[in-house]
């Protein structure tokens, strides 16, 4: 058999991928919406994988993601790592580390063990928030006790205790959300804490460097990208702040939807308005709309557009351009089920026992994560879904694009990862396939991330919940 000539040019590969990397940086540092995967989704039944991975730790407090691996973090003080290299297959435990404080002051009094929880660098109470560190060295953890630690990945053992709040009002000691900006070099980490202070470190330098106020309540979350910028949500101030940390300006939105009155129907007629009130608590005229209370979670999708989820249900899409929001989906995962009335009333009576049944109420919006620069979003709550949503071309609205229905309990965090075609040019693993993919995966807990306030249901597990979406051959960088 005659031999064929095979001809490789080493020097044509490596100068497509040098223009490929290129391209990838200049969009980042543009700051700008690029990767345009919605229209590529492979929605095929086939196509779309997905997996449970039950956890034997009390109630899962978050999760991020340096591929491959994966961190999670729960209330009983254990950091967990797993590898998620192989798409097709669930997150495999790598190692973990349960705090030996967390174990010491199981039934004590923690007043009484302050001197010795200083000189252990360990949480001494539930961990609330983590973070991974862009070039994904460093781990970092914010608890109740107040603490900052910086833990080693590649050891899974904490290094250097960053913070520790000591303020004799307890409330006052939490630390609520952590985020890093998205820049290996820096290695910048924003914190947000109950004090409603926003302090912002260089974990390299293991130093502060500065301190911003302007919430009026509970900073309970925070998120960053490339630039030098975070933004955050005040719970119940009802505002999103964007911080320019180089130019030490600040941008606020104020939330607060609420139904404006029809001034047809503004009336002095006092009956009337009693006709009304009956009319609410008996149910017969019931509205879907629900004024925000809270404004509880926050992404940014690039450097000029962000979402923010309420506790009424609502997911908005905000420009930095404008003060209020371009476009809100309202009641997003759904409407809590009415309650039994013998479990509204302890009335014999049934008829009383009705009139004492709360009205309805939405589903929170617990957590959503965009996918950084990307035309895709996803959004957790309690009610056993986790829907992924698509902006259109403009950035000025969004539709429900997939729905997850199987989803048993409360989604305290939801991360993501992508395998694009240029990382495959990387990797060429047989692992991950040629083909693009985008893999979310969501931390699931019997309860929510800073409290006992919800009611999740049977069936509820500690659990990490995978899905793996496939993209069309069509690459993100022909859109570039």
């Amino acid at each position: 058999m005659e031999e064929e000539d095979f001809f490789f040019d080493a020097k044509d590969l490596d100068n497509d991928i040098i223009a490929r990397r290129l391209q990838y940086d200049v969009a980042n540092q543009n700051g700008k919406v690029y990767k345009h995967y919605g229209d590529d989704l492979n929605l095929k039944f086939n196509k779309i994988k997905k997996s449970l991975t039950r956890v034997s730790f009390n109630c899962l407090q978050g999760i991020d993601i340096y591929y491959p691996y994966a961190y999670t973090a729960s209330k009983d003080g254990t950091v967990a790592k797993y590898n998620i290299k192989d798409f097709n297959s669930k997150p495999k435990l790598i190692k973990f580390h349960k705090s030996e404080l967390m174990k010491q002051n199981t039934n004590k009094n923690l007043d009484n063990e302050e001197g010795k929880e200083d000189k252990q660098i360990e949480h001494s109470d539930v961990i609330l928030t983590m973070a991974i560190s862009p070039d994904g060295q460093y781990l970092v953890t914010g608890g109740k006790d107040g603490k900052l630690i910086i833990w080693s990945t590649e050891r899974l053992i904490p290094i250097k205790l960053l913070l520790h709040l000591k303020d004799k009002r307890r409330s006052r000691n939490e630390i609520l959300s952590i985020s890093f900006r998205k820049d290996e070099k820096l290695n910048q980490l924003y914190v947000a804490s109950s004090d409603l202070k926003i302090r912002t470190f260089s974990v390299n330098d293991y130093a502060q460097l500065e301190t911003l106020y302007g919430h009026q309540d509970l900073i309970v979350d925070i998120d960053a990208l490339r630039e030098e910028k975070c933004i955050t949500v005040g719970s119940r101030d009802k505002t999103a702040m964007l911080w320019k940390i180089s130019e030490e300006t600040r941008l606020t939105f104020r939330g607060g939807d609420f139904k404006k009155p029809n001034k047809k129907q503004k009336t002095n007629d006092k009956k009337v308005k009693k006709k009304t009130k009956e009319n609410v608590i008996e149910g017969q005229e019931e509205s879907d709309f629900f004024n925000e209370g809270s404004i509880d979670c926050v992404s940014l999708i690039d450097s000029t557009h962000f979402i923010t989820g309420s506790d009424n249900g609502s997911i908005s899409l905000w420009s930095s351009s404008k003060k209020k929001p371009i476009f809100t989906e309202r009641v997003a995962h759904g409407i809590i089920p009415a309650l039994e009335s013998v479990k509204a009333s302890a009335e014999t009576d049934e008829k009383k026992r009705k009139l004492q049944i709360p009205p309805k109420k939405p589903y929170w919006i617990t957590t959503i994560k965009s996918i950084p620069y990307s035309d895709l979003f996803i959004s957790g709550s309690w009610n056993g879904q986790l829907i992924v949503w698509q902006l259109d071309a403009k950035l000025s609205s969004f539709k429900k694009k997939y729905c997850i229905n199987e989803v048993k309990g409360a989604i305290t965090k939801i991360g993501s990862v992508e395998i694009t075609e240029y990382e495959n040019y990387l990797l060429m693993d047989s692992e991950t396939g040629k083909k693009e993919k985008i893999r979310i995966l969501a931390s699931v807990s019997k309860e929510h991330r800073l409290g006992r306030w919800i009611e999740v249901g049977n069936g509820a597990r500690n659990s990490i919940y995978s899905v793996c979406l496939e993209l069309k051959k069509k690459s993100p960088s022909e859109t570039l």
